[in-house]
């Protein structure tokens, strides 16, 4: 199981299980996400009989750097050992602030915030399409007050709530949203998809044909039909609009020239400005 944002699950009653409580056979955390350690911070975890731990660890061993870097290999442990400590107690305070936060935003008129049993309880998802607040806008507002999101786009916001959070800190930023979307609010709109969710791939070589084949690059304005050598990936969320061996389309230059315009960072290409795109030549 991905389990990248989850690695507090399992630590409090009020929170999901993690996937080796359900029974699964292994699991990935990201222990920098939700835990305070070091980015990069990563673990591979196995449970009962079905795959061999010596087989995952000899993968492992193959695959990762030959020279790891010991000070975040401390800091997993060292959140291990919080999590395992404290944790209940920590996850507490901070699952009890951000019930106040969804209180609190929720009086904001026309933002919409996300809650129920398939959202995280320490996420703060807002929907802005109501209040007619670029999302792009808030989140410069807040990157300015020293609060950067996890993620943000025209019409949402995420906002990550770890163990390490207390009610000031999410106080301070409850205050900021609530002043930026005062500052940018404007007429209600309706939610737009990502570029990602609206594109369907054409695929016309398999992918490792055509990031090994011969190359040139030509202008945006030239590439329709085109097959990409590139990946080409609006962030958030992070999913490509463009991969190798996918033919270009004029729906594709569309969507990333949207997603450019709207303020949204595009992550992967050769040419960040989507002047220019590398395809097969």
């Amino acid at each position: 199981m991905d389990a990248a944002w989850a690695a507090h699950f399992g630590f409090h009653p009020d929170l999901p299980h993690h996937p080796l409580q359900l029974g699964a056979d292994a699991m990935v955390i990201s222990a920098h996400k939700t835990l305070p350690a070091w980015s990069q911070a990563a673990m591979v975890l196995v449970n009962g009989g079905r795959i061999d731990p010596a087989a995952v660890d000899a993968g492992v061993e193959a695959t990762h750097t030959t020279s790891p870097a010991g000070a975040i290999l401390a800091s997993i442990d060292a959140a291990r050992a919080l999590l395992e400590q404290d944790g209940p107690a920590l996850l507490g305070e901070a699952l009890a602030v951000v019930r106040a936060a969804r209180q609190a935003l929720g009086g904001v008129d026309g933002l919409v915030v996300l809650d129920g049993p398939h959202v995280d309880p320490l996420k703060l998802t807002l929907v802005l399409s109501g209040t007619g607040a670029d999302g792009i806008a808030v989140e410069n507002d807040l990157l300015a007050s020293g609060l950067p999101v996890e993620a943000a786009e025209r019409d949402m916001i995420v906002a990550q709530v770890s163990l390490a959070d207390t009610h000031d800190s999410v106080a301070r930023l409850v205050d900021a949203i609530v002043a930026a979307i005062r500052r940018h609010r404007g007429a209600p709109r309706p939610v737009v998809a990502g570029a990602a969710y609206r594109i369907t791939p054409e695929a016309a070589m398999a992918p490792r044909d055509a990031f090994f084949a011969p190359t040139q690059t030509v202008e945006v304005s030239r590439a329709v039909g085109r097959v990409s050598v590139e990946l080409v990936a609006p962030y958030p969320p992070g999913i490509p609009v463009l991969a190798p061996g996918e033919r270009i389309t004029d729906s594709v230059l569309d969507a990333l020239a949207k997603a450019r315009a709207d303020g949204v960072r595009v992550a992967y290409a050769a040419d960040r400005t989507l002047q220019t795109l590398r395809v097969v030549r």
